[in-house]
């Protein structure tokens, strides 16, 4: 086979990853209710959106701070969508991390080969490497949420595109935008700067301290280390950066031990990458020139580890996911046929494949719910109803999970809190959890809402009650 049409054929290939990704994306992007995960983020992003002023009854621990993801993705959300009042659809929003996600699946190629500077053994490397992130349980079931962590993984995807590319063309440009990603991240996820704290060793150890010592430029150096701070400074200046995070270690050690196994098969795709990465620690002992495999060996674990240290692993789980299909590419580029290297990567594939057909109940729950419009056809029959603009409500809700997931919905009316609950034109109480089906509402229920997972809230119309009675 020519190098022309191998060439044409893995672009094919990825042009149709690329396609059957999107397509499968946009049919669960389109459900119009949002989950727990999202909320937060929702509120942060409509702030500049649609200029939404949170609700005074919404915890803040539900509202996040605004990151250069929500701020990017409100940007997007006011170019692309189209408002329906006030609002734009959930549908704009989540489409943002979709295009970040096919964004990364592109610049995939740009890690480059290995005898030009890059990490990548041979041609298809890309090709693998994006088809094992596309495979990967926590990119497949969280990668078109409205959360950061398509933005996590692409921030981490440029870091190494842009040390690859100082490896490569060594300078100032270089040298500073190496530096203005990285102080990106710190703004985007301040736990990055824990990882930048761990990448400087290992960077030290995996090239080595004499070939550092003749390949950097001092002037690069103090480009690079001038360029984080005054970006970072800018960041905080402008309100673009995520609160500080500390390493919490009194719940280290029991986060570990109840989730190591979950983390290693959610984000270390489905436990091979750590089995990737214990080959190429092997391996690693007879060649001593693998420096890219070295560094990311050496950073997997440390990786790994510190992730337990911080809330839901930050950055650490994202850059897991890129590094596991990493080690994988690693040891497939070893092969010299190619027949050798469909065979393992599609065997590996089509395990991770089974693994994600079990999250199926997920989210076949999940469009049951999309699917029926029972839910908002009723929400915007009651507000219709009211007869004012913008109407009345109250809820509540002991959930502050379930009740931001409502929140979001009501965002148009005008929320009082419980203690003006006699003068809302509609009240939500909460229903708790379904298991069987919905219970038999009382006589004074308006309507029941189910909003994900299988969360009931009940309409009651307004009276004057100093205090709710649930159905």
């Amino acid at each position: 086979m020519s190098s022309k049409l191998k060439s044409f054929l893995l672009i094919a290939l990825y042009a149709l990853l690329l396609s059957v990704g999107c397509w499968f994306s946009f049919r669960v992007i389109t459900n119009p209710l949002p989950n727990g995960h999202e909320a937060p983020h929702l509120f942060a992003t409509a702030r500049s959106a649609e200029s939404l002023t949170p609700p005074a009854v919404l915890p803040p621990e539900r509202v996040a701070s605004s990151t250069p993801f929500h701020r990017l993705a409100a940007v997007f959300v006011q170019f692309f969508g189209v408002q329906h009042g006030t609002e734009y659809s959930l549908r704009t929003y989540r489409l943002f991390p979709m295009v970040l996600a096919v964004l990364l699946l592109s610049l995939i190629p740009a890690l480059g080969l290995k005898r030009r500077g890059g990490l990548l053994g041979t041609e298809d490397s890309p090709f693998w490497v994006a088809l094992f992130i596309a495979v990967a349980p926590a990119f497949f079931d969280f990668g078109r949420d409205f959360i950061p962590l398509t933005f996590q993984l692409l921030l981490f995807l440029l870091l190494l595109i842009s040390a690859r590319a100082y490896v490569q063309w060594p300078g100032y440009a270089s040298a500073a935008i190496l530096g203005a990603l990285m102080a990106l991240t710190i703004l985007a996820d301040t736990a990055a700067l824990w990882l930048l704290v761990i990448l400087i060793p290992t960077v030290c150890i995996g090239v080595g301290w004499r070939r550092l010592c003749l390949y950097w430029h001092t002037g690069h150096v103090l480009t690079l280390v001038g360029v984080i701070p005054l970006f970072v400074a800018l960041g905080v200046f402008f309100d673009w950066n995520a609160p500080l995070v500390y390493p919490s270690l009194t719940a280290f050690w029991p986060h570990l031990k109840n989730h190591a196994l979950h983390h290693i098969l959610w984000y270390g795709l489905g436990g091979f990458g750590l089995l990737a990465w214990l080959i190429v620690i092997l391996r690693l002992f007879r060649k001593h020139d693998k420096r890219w495999e070295k560094v990311i060996a050496i950073l997997f674990p440390l990786c790994g580890i510190t992730a337990f240290a911080f809330p839901e692993g930050s950055i650490f789980t994202a850059s897991w996911i890129i590094q596991s299909a990493l080690l994988i590419s690693f040891l497939l580029s070893e092969f010299r046929w190619l027949w050798v290297r469909l065979l393992l990567g599609c065997s590996t594939v089509a395990v991770l494949g089974f693994g994600m057909f079990q999250l199926t109940a997920r989210h076949q729950q999940y469009d049951a719910v999309a699917n029926t419009s029972h839910t908002l056809q009723t929400l915007a029959d009651l507000l219709r109803k009211t007869g004012k603009t913008p109407p009345r409500v109250t809820l509540f809700s002991n959930d502050p999970v379930a009740s931001a997931s409502l929140m979001w919905l009501l965002r148009s009316t005008q929320l009082l809190p419980i203690s003006e609950m006699q003068h809302a034109d509609l009240r939500f109480i909460d229903g708790g959890t379904l298991t069987k089906g919905p219970p038999t509402p009382s006589r004074q229920t308006l309507a029941t809402l189910v909003l994900p997972p299988d969360h009931l809230f009940y309409c009651l119309p307004k009276q004057d009650l100093a205090t709710p009675t649930l159905p």
